[in-house]
């Protein structure tokens, strides 16, 4: 039996959101404690909206990540200075853009 067996994508982002609810419950503990069902599914809607953007910005860092890496493991026709730089500079921008979009998410409850 494998005691060390790694997890996998699926497992880590249900980690992620169960370490996100509870953060958030933590946050707002009268919505938990009233008993209003009102409150509690307008957390969770609010929940659902976050993990939805989160894992939105996530794929968006990995894509123009791995755009900025091929850039320069490019090896078919010579590209222009033009491409180059648009895909150099557009990889640069988006990473930045979603970066900067996540600390938001993150740090707003």
């Amino acid at each position: 039996m494998m005691a060390n067996k790694k997890p996998t994508l699926i497992e880590l982002l249900q980690m992620s959101v169960l370490a996100m609810k509870t953060e958030i419950m933590a946050l707002y503990p009268p919505a938990f404690n009233s008993g209003s069902s009102k409150h509690v599914n307008r957390l969770n809607l609010h929940l659902g909206y976050l993990s939805v953007k989160k894992l939105l910005l996530i794929i968006v860092i990995i894509i123009a990540s791995l755009n900025f890496v091929y850039t320069f493991g490019y090896r078919g026709e010579p590209m222009s200075q033009l491409e180059f730089l648009s895909r150099t500079l557009g990889s640069i921008i988006l990473l930045v853009f979603s970066r900067v979009q996540l600390n938001k998410v993150t740090t707003k409850p």
